[in-house]
């Protein structure tokens, strides 16, 4: 009663005195059933202008789009022709017209599909409208963003996923998954029906729309590129220590504008209002704070990625981790994603899609105006700083490769890996070597580019001493083998950067047949093809996206004539190799060894063997070494006549009795039988000689020379003595009774 005569008043035709302290009517006193406005274009014409922007204008140039993006535009290009013959409405405005129209008045599936019966009808013959909503759905889909409910602990302990997913019951406290009825038999069976559900919204497809418009996608970059009229001040989140300190701890990241940097925001609320029944939900949004101040808070760039249902208490991390994992995923793999960026300043765009899932939009170190390649094995070191109890323990072992002595449950990574993806992150500019600026194609190239101050304060003498000591931020050296741990590294580092030039070129092929042509191409048949210069161009590795200068003229470099005629000429030389070099793979020897003697029940094996078997097949098959086997048991015929001259000259330096098997090579035997290092290589086992050891071939000459004197001079002492004694035993016999 109360209300209807706040409402209508306490008599019909009532006079409101306002002069007289009396309030205006807040509402009139007929009152009609309300419809809420709307919008009939519901964002469709803001979405069109928007694509239309992302068109190419005259003179871009359009490479294939991303998969998600190429749905995208796909549908966009599918949806632009008219809705008939005699109207400029488009397909997709009219579908998204009525699917507001839909969502407004609740409407059934099946009124909707009759709703677009009658208007089909009374459109002209030719109309393209969808009979129903399965195809009217089916046109939109590209327009949806996907996601998941994901069950969840009653009591917050666990989520079912991953290896959770099939369990019925919580691992922890056993509460059930499903609700529970009585079965009728004082039994409790589960139904079908979760006790509670996680909904979430994977956030990187929807930062990844923000890259599908060049205007989007140049806000992305306000934060480095933008302008500050009043630099003093703090407008932006850049401007904070917070985002500086980050700067400087990750500064390969940080080079690249268009990696997106997120914040997370979290709060509580009722949604059935306050005076409703005490429960509570918190969403989690996720926001790309890239943007400029007055765009990053905008509705439409706030991003729900969470539905957390119930009082989280102190449960907060397990409701979080998928986002968590969608973090680390695109922070330690990258994402692919359709990128835009202006040129020199003018309104040039140009479109990019990266093939290195490390080097992406939402992660990772990007390179501008081409692709990014990936280069084989771990894309990124480990993280950093890792404590010195926590770092594998080393020691050289030969002359380029490193015994694990320890791995202290750190990281587990190849020391030459390490030291690969170091050359990668401190390749040096052109830098002037022996009179000619050029790339660096070597490791000396390295020795005389300057170093800069690291975000620890640290600075080098040169590059090259900055990847050797930068080994050491994830490995320790075994106690008094400094010194020959340096010079291991740097004989690993000089064939490293050499097989990494190697590498970006074999690789530029293969990415370029695989994204650009669609042909698989496999790296063994890409040594024999090439590329044009614009194609070189357009494969560009990520070790070398920031200085696209030195890729150019390695580019010019591989279509020389000067280089093609030395390349042929190589393969030539190679192609005359009987059979495969050997079986050992990435391995050293000493990993081969390691490897068959774990595979033949722990039975010892020697260097010498190891290479031998290396040569007959691998580590894990039922390959042996006799000295009695024929040329045809290795697969190079010539491996046999190495083995059995270097056994020859063994003998003969140590005596007959000397067998190889069960002794470690000798440096000298192998510079005497080679006639010291051919081309820089021993004569057998090259890479597993310890070359500070080792004397040179004078070296080797000169002690032999002194051990022959030694013996002669040995011989003829022995030979006088024994004349002496025998002069003295005839003396003795001829004295008189």
């Amino acid at each position: 009663m109360v209300e209807h005569i706040w409402k209508n008043g306490f008599t019909p035709d009532y006079t409101r005195w306002i002069f007289h302290g009396e309030a205006h009517r807040t509402r009139e006193e007929v009152v009609r059933q309300r419809v809420e406005d709307y919008d009939v274009d519901a964002g469709v014409g803001d979405m069109l202008n928007d694509y239309h922007e992302a068109q190419f204008a005259e003179g871009r140039t359009e490479d294939e789009p991303e998969a998600t993006a190429k749905a995208f535009y796909d549908m966009f290009d599918a949806a632009q022709k008219p809705l008939h013959g005699k109207t400029k409405v488009s397909q997709l405005d009219a579908i998204g017209r009525i699917m507001v129209f839909k969502s407004q008045y609740s409407m059934s599936r099946d009124a909707f599909d009759g709703l677009l019966t009658v208007i089909g009808s009374l459109l002209l013959e030719d109309h393209v409208l969808p009979k129903s909503m399965y195809e009217a759905q089916k046109l939109l889909r590209a327009l949806k963003m996907t996601y998941e409910q994901i069950h969840a602990c009653p009591k917050g302990c666990v989520l079912f996923r991953k290896e959770h997913t099939k369990a019925k019951y919580c691992p922890k406290c056993k509460s059930s998954r499903f609700m529970e009825v009585d079965s009728g038999d004082g039994q409790k069976r589960q139904l079908d029906i979760p006790v509670t559900i996680l909904r979430h919204l994977p956030f990187i497809p929807r930062i990844q729309r923000l890259y599908m418009t060049e205007e989007s996608a140049k806000q992305m970059t306000w934060h480095k590129k933008g302008k500050r009229y009043n630099p003093d001040k703090m407008v932006h989140a850049s401007d904070g220590e917070a985002w500086t300190h980050f700067d400087a701890i990750h500064h390969e990241k940080a080079k690249e504008a268009r990696n997106v940097r997120v914040a997370l925001a979290t709060d509580g609320f009722n949604p059935y209002g306050m005076t409703a029944a005490p429960y509570t939900c918190w969403p989690v949004f996720v926001i790309p704070i890239n943007l400029p101040p007055g765009v990053c808070f905008q509705r439409q760039n706030i991003f729900v990625s969470l539905i957390i249902p119930g009082h989280l208490g102190n449960k907060m991390g397990v409701y979080m981790e998928p986002l968590i994992d969608e973090l680390v995923r695109a922070w330690e793999e990258g994402v692919v994603g359709q990128r835009w960026w202006a040129q020199d300043d003018d309104d040039a765009a140009q479109q990019d899609d990266d093939d290195d899932a490390a080097q992406q939009d939402v992660s990772g170190s990007g390179s501008s105006g081409s692709r990014s390649i990936y280069l084989r094995g771990p894309a990124s070191l480990p993280k950093r700083p890792i404590l010195r109890d926590r770092r594998p323990l080393i020691r050289p072992d030969g002359e380029r490769s490193w015994m694990v002595l320890e791995t202290a449950g750190g990281h587990g990574r190849n020391p030459n890996g390490i030291l690969g993806l170091l050359c990668r992150e401190h390749f040096p500019r052109l830098v002037e070597y022996a009179g000619v600026t050029s790339p660096a194609y070597t490791f000396d190239h390295y020795a005389v580019a300057p170093d800069a101050v690291d975000r620890d304060g640290r600075q080098f003498n040169n590059k090259a001493e900055r990847v050797k000591q930068e080994l050491w931020d994830f490995f320790r050296c075994d106690a008094g083998y400094e010194a020959r741990a340096d010079v291991v590294s740097t004989t690993c580092c000089k064939k490293l950067v050499v097989d990494m030039h190697y590498e970006a070129r074999i690789q530029a092929i293969v990415t370029y047949h695989g994204s650009v042509l669609g042909e698989k191409v496999n790296k063994k048949d890409a040594r024999t093809m090439s590329l044009t210069a614009d194609q070189y161009l357009q494969m560009i590795p990520h070790w070398c996206a920031a200085h696209p200068e030195c890729w150019e003229k390695m580019v010019q470099r591989w279509c020389s004539a000067e280089w093609d005629e030395a390349h042929n000429a190589s393969r030539e030389r190679r192609l005359l190799m009987q059979g495969p070099s050997h079986h050992q793979g990435s391995r050293s020897l000493g990993k081969y060894a390691e490897a068959w003697s774990a595979a033949h029940g722990g039975a010892p094996c020697s260097t010498f063997s190891a290479y031998a078997m290396a040569h007959k097949g691998k580590a894990t098959s039922d390959v042996t070494y006799n000295p009695d086997d024929g040329p045809e048991a290795y697969t190079n015929p010539a491996i046999h006549s190495r083995l059995s001259e270097y056994t020859a000259m063994a003998k003969e330096v140590h005596g007959p009795d000397y067998d190889p098997r069960t002794e470690d090579i000798d440096g000298d035997v192998l510079m005497r039988v080679g006639g010291g290092k051919r081309h820089g290589r021993y004569w057998i086992a090259d890479g597993a000689i310890d070359s500070s050891s080792t004397p040179t071939l004078s070296q080797g000459e000169i002690l032999q020379t002194r051990l022959d004197d030694e013996r002669r001079q040995r011989e003829e002492l022995e030979k006088r003595m024994a004349e002496m004694f025998a002069k003295r035993e005839l003396g003795l016999h001829l004295v008189p009774y």
